[in-house]
């Protein structure tokens, strides 16, 4: 992990500029060009996708030039990530029940299916794709 070159924090990953920054640093300088400061909100959130299993999502929010960003990302590498964006008036809370309904709605959809070959090997496919048997 790389470290923030204001604060020293771990968790870098915005560049501006030359300075590579954390999301507070960074949402602190934004405040200071634009007036617009990031309400406080959850780090993260638990929720059960379609297969009942459990995932943690981590929350950002960017404040930016072009408005409010919102991302739900998954810790666990399963590929989860949710945005939702918003001008720079908008209401944070309004995003922050729009992300969470939309992380909801995706993850409550299965998308791979699990089968099996004639001769018993087991596969993966996107659901609602043809499958092997759609192409005889």
């Amino acid at each position: 992990m790389a470290e923030c070159q204001l604060c020293g924090n771990t968790d870098a990953y915005i560049r501006f500029g030359t300075e590579l920054l954390c999301l507070d640093c960074y949402n602190e300088k934004m405040f200071k060009k634009l007036g617009i400061k990031a309400k406080s909100y959850p780090e993260g959130v638990t929720i059960r996708d379609g297969e009942g299993k459990v995932h943690r999502l981590r929350l950002r929010k960017l404040l930016d030039p072009i408005g409010i960003i919102m991302e739900a990302i998954a810790e666990e590498s399963d590929g989860f990530q949710f945005v939702v964006h918003g001008e720079l008036d908008a209401d944070q809370e309004e995003l922050y029940l729009q992300l969470i309904a939309k992380a909801e709605i995706g993850m409550a959809e299965v998308y791979v299916e699990q089968g099996q070959f004639p001769n018993g090997k087991s596969y993966d496919t996107l659901k609602n794709n043809l499958g092997w048997e759609n192409c005889l």
